[in-house]
């Protein structure tokens, strides 16, 4: 099966008072889905969990990708932010990821999207 989706990246930045702050960037990669399991996880919570044990196979020649795997936070699935258990980058240039359970850091802010479409010529004033 295949996979586009978006991948997000723990950015820590500056923020012009000298503290430095988490920002999650998304980017969008395309890839081969090589393992689909999930299960539920009776816990101390009233609802169980779910996790999935999914392994999506990334071709990453983007040098931005190779220079901040270790920053990968999630990968979005099926209309899902999973968080990443695991990064195998052994099989250069593919990296594996395996996915668990949900995602519930941070978000990436939405006025970075707002603003990176009016940059690029958006359809205002038509």
């Amino acid at each position: 099966m295949k996979f586009y989706g978006s991948i997000g990246f723990s950015v820590t930045e500056d923020d012009g008072d000298g503290r430095w702050v988490e920002k999650i960037t998304d980017k969008k990669y395309a890839g081969d889905v090589l393992q689909y399991t999930r299960r539920k996880e009776a816990g101390e919570h009233i609802n169980d969990g779910l996790r999935v044990n999914v392994q999506i196979s990334i071709l990453c020649y983007d040098p931005w990708f190779q220079s901040n795997i270790s920053q990968i936070r999630y990968v979005d699935y099926m209309g899902a932010k999973w968080t990443v258990e695991s990064i195998d980058p052994t099989k250069y240039p593919s990296v594996v990821l395996t996915l668990g359970g949900l995602y519930h850091g941070n978000e990436p802010e939405e006025e970075s999207e707002d603003s990176a479409s009016e940059e690029t010529g958006g359809n205002s004033g038509e």
